[in-house]
């Protein structure tokens, strides 16, 4: 019989690190995952994983760099797939020093140590749309990146790092991901925010929704669907770079229009900038603009072309907008709320 395939996940609590560890657990994989000291308590998913004996868990913080060498050593895995980040980028700003320790400085301390402990490591690191910064669209493996913020300045850096590692040999890829949702999703992200507050709008507790830029393009799938592609990406022949996308944009005012609608509030939009908001078919303002949530920057149009990926490893993101709003929306209402 073959060996069994070691896996280790960093940011393993995340969304899609706890997707990613529920699939290679499902494919026979025993899963190593790396867990802040300061995490007091692991998400559902991530428990049942554990008591169920597929997960084991290692506890440390990705800035110490002496950590890399007892992980490694005690999981020796097979691949390794590196979602950990600072991945708030209006805090970025505020934070930048912390960001490139963590989205940079830790991925350098991470390829030394794994490259040296198991060369023969498949790595694939998760980098972002958020590199492209003001590119055309669409945005492609070939496209020059032009970074707006430190968060994507980290990771420009860290995947430029693994281009150098690919270079001498070593398995190291590139999954360059736009933005992909779930009811995992973290609530200082745009899109829960918006599902997590209509749940509560219906329950009374809140009664609008405030929010920054609503004309904000984002290429949006489905996070289930995306930690798929990591996969295939681990497994491919040879490491490359891949766009993980869909190929399709909507706007952040057509994310609330749609959380609204699965509520059954008709939202009906005026006025522009600060001043634009959006009544409901009983006229109640639902929807609010907060300067204070607006970027310092805004990347024109992030929308990825993902036919490098479709053609190659022959991934394409199954589940549409709608359905990834719905999911969203219908999970949050059946969520006992936190105040």
């Amino acid at each position: 019989m073959s060996e069994q395939r070691r896996a280790l996940i960093t940011g393993i609590t995340g969304q899609d690190g706890s997707y990613l560890a529920e699939l290679l657990a499902q494919k026979g994989y025993a899963v190593h995952g790396l867990v802040r000291r300061s995490s007091r308590e692991l998400p559902p998913a991530i428990e049942s994983l554990r008591l169920s004996g597929s997960l084991t868990l290692h506890y440390g913080d990705i800035r110490d760099a002496s950590l890399w060498e007892r992980v490694l050593t005690e999981c020796l895995p097979h691949e390794i797939y590196n979602l950990a980040s600072q991945s708030n980028i209006g805090l970025s700003f505020h934070c930048a020093e912390e960001t490139t320790e963590t989205n940079y400085t830790a991925v350098k301390n991470l390829l030394a140590v794994a490259t040296r402990l198991v060369p023969t490591v498949r790595f694939v690191q998760a980098s972002s749309s958020e590199m492209f910064g003001d590119a055309p669209a669409p945005q492609s493996e070939t496209t020059p990146f032009a970074p707006k913020n430190p968060y994507a300045v980290a990771k420009v850096r860290a995947q430029e790092l693994c281009h150098e590692y690919r270079q001498q040999g070593f398995f190291i890829a590139c999954a360059i991901m736009y933005n992909h949702e779930s009811p995992r999703r973290s609530r200082q992200f745009v899109t829960r925010k918006i599902s997590y507050t209509f749940a509560n709008i219906a329950r009374g507790i809140e009664s609008h929704l405030s929010i920054g830029n609503v004309h904000a393009v984002r290429d949006w799938g489905y996070a289930p669907d995306y930690v798929e592609a990591l996969w295939r990406i681990a497994r491919h022949h040879e490491p490359d770079d891949f766009v993980v996308a869909t190929g399709v944009t909507h706007t952040v005012q057509d994310f609330i229009t749609a959380a609204a609608l699965e509520f059954g509030l008709s939202l009906f939009w005026s006025g522009a900038g600060t001043t634009m908001q959006a009544v409901d078919q009983h006229g109640t303002t639902r929807v609010v603009i907060d300067p204070q949530y607006f970027r310092p920057t805004e990347p024109h149009t992030l929308i990825g072309d993902p036919q490098k990926i479709k053609r190659v490893l022959h991934w394409e993101a199954t589940t549409p907008f709608l359905e990834t709003v719905a999911i969203m929306c219908r999970a949050d209402a059946a969520t006992h709320p936190e105040r």
